[in-house]
């Protein structure tokens, strides 16, 4: 099959190593030209759960990238803005890490999407710079159409959309559900009488209380930076990802293998003069920062000193109704489908995890194909077959990435709400509790029934999701009698 993927990033070239690597003809499209990509790499880190790590060392030189690029952490540890003391910790108990089978790591943005695009050339991927996408078709039968700024029209079998928060892919699709669509009642009672589990699972039914938009800004300081300051050399001896409670911000910070991440993220609506800024542009870092960072501390005003430059990302958290389009020939992939913080854990989790869902379902073509009554039979062509496999597949993706995309989006806006309460009563309560857990055992006492051991539980139970698991699951229970 050929796809044509729209987007560079992390989650395309992921997506687009992992179908070349199975044999698929792949050509990567990407508006910035090949010399910002490769060469003025993204300001940002990157943050493995252990089962990304996994699916990372699945790839060939994973292991050795990682291990050379990146940092293997053991704890979080939750500080205070205004004294730097240890408010609380979730450590990573070593015999849990062992049972997962891979450590959590940090990595530069740009270290994990070399290492990505370089792999997914070397499996046959193709990718082209300069081509900003203009133009999606998706109703034509003999193929998906992109079409770029200067005209140029690129067919496929399948477009997949990995452009990110500002997606016009994504844009493609949420103008597509709002047109007016012709029902089929055969179909829709079809639908009603399937009572087999596998309707469609849509992020449009995320529960709870979610943040309409979440602002926020990561700078990376080179570590020989802090070695040089007596006061800051201490941050690069700790194996931890430390998170600075403010009033209604997050200030995370971390050693990222040659870099130091400062990165901030507040849960609020934008304030007037800010907006989204484009990938590779940048605004002075102590401009973004220094509003939330107390005058009278001293070591994040040394750090904040050491800055140079800052990403800077104001993000609706808007849910998409489907990861798939009505036609069958759009799949969304990372940021562009899930509706959680791009500074936060899951950004880079989740388009792994989506890569090698997509590379696990698609596997399951060619003995479909081979096998088809209806080919045999001659009742119809061998492409339409293929055609509906692909919907049924495509179905698949979405019921089983949807569930997923809600549990974490869940998870990253709890942590985050936890993490920026302003000073209060319900900010107090969530202090005591880091407090006991800097004393309490795992598997004892108040870490059993609070907020961090929720957290702690909800951690271990998000790194362990196994992305191939899930399909082969779904796949046995639904898939294969819908395809049959």
């Amino acid at each position: 099959m050929h796809f044509i993927v729209v987007g560079a990033s992390v989650a395309g070239l992921a997506t687009g190593l992992t179908l070349a690597r199975a044999g698929h003809s792949v050509t990567i499209v990407e508006a910035d030209s090949q010399d910002d990509c490769e060469n003025r790499p993204l300001i940002g880190g990157a943050g493995l759960l252990p089962n990304a790590t996994r699916l990372l060392l699945a790839y060939p030189g994973g292991k050795e990238h990682l291990e050379k690029h990146g940092t293997k952490i053991n704890e979080v540890r939750f500080c205070d803005i205004d004294t730097n003391g240890t408010k609380g910790r979730i450590v990573f108990d070593p015999q849990i890490i062992q049972d997962l089978g891979a450590a959590y790591y940090l990595i530069p943005h740009h270290a994990l999407t070399s290492f990505l695009r370089t792999q997914c050339r070397n499996f046959g991927g193709k990718i082209r710079y300069d081509f900003p996408v203009k133009k999606i078709e998706t109703s034509r039968v003999e193929a998906a159409v992109v079409e770029g700024a200067n005209g140029e029209r690129l067919e496929c079998d399948i477009i997949i959309g990995a452009d990110g928060i500002t997606s016009t892919v994504r844009e493609f699709m949420l103008n597509q559900a709002a047109e007016t669509q012709p029902c089929d009642d055969e179909d829709e009672d079809d639908d009603s009488d399937d009572d087999d589990g596998s309707s469609t699972f849509s992020a449009s039914h995320l529960p709870g209380q979610y943040f309409p938009e979440v602002v926020g800004g990561v700078s990376m300081i080179p570590v020989e930076k802090l070695e040089a300051d007596p006061e800051l050399r201490h941050l690069l001896d700790t194996k931890s990802m430390d998170a600075y409670t403010g009033p209604g911000f997050c200030l995370i910070m971390g050693k990222h293998g040659p870099y130091y991440m400062f990165d901030l993220v507040c849960p609020r609506r934008a304030r007037p003069g800010e907006k989204n800024m484009p990938w590779r542009k940048s605004v002075p870092a102590k401009e973004f920062f220094a509003p939330y960072i107390p005058k009278d501390n001293k070591m994040l005003q040394r750090l904040l000193a050491l800055t140079d430059n800052a990403q800077v990302i104001v993000q609706s958290i808007t849910p998409m109704p489907s990861f798939i389009d009505r036609n069958s020939r759009i799949i969304l992939v990372g940021t562009a489908a899930h509706c959680v913080p791009v500074l936060d854990t899951h950004s880079t989790s989740l388009p792994l995890e989506d890569s090698f869902t997509l590379g696990r379902l698609i596997e399951k073509m060619p003995s479909l194909v081979s096998s088809s009554k209806l080919v045999l039979q001659g009742t119809t062509t061998e492409a339409e077959v293929r055609r509906a496999e692909v919907a049924t597949l495509l179905r698949g993706y979405n019921e089983v990435r949807a569930p997923r995309s809600l549990q974490l989006a869940e998870a990253d806006m709890k942590a985050l709400g936890l993490t920026a309460l302003f000073p209060g009563p319900i900010k107090d309560v969530f202090s005591k509790i880091l407090e006991a857990s800097l004393t309490a055992i795992p598997g004892e006492g108040i870490l059993d029934q609070d907020e961090v051991g929720s957290m702690w539980a909800d951690w271990v139970f998000q790194a362990n999701y196994d992305a191939l698991d899930a399909v082969d699951e779904w796949w046995l229970l639904y898939g294969k009698f819908a395809a049959a």
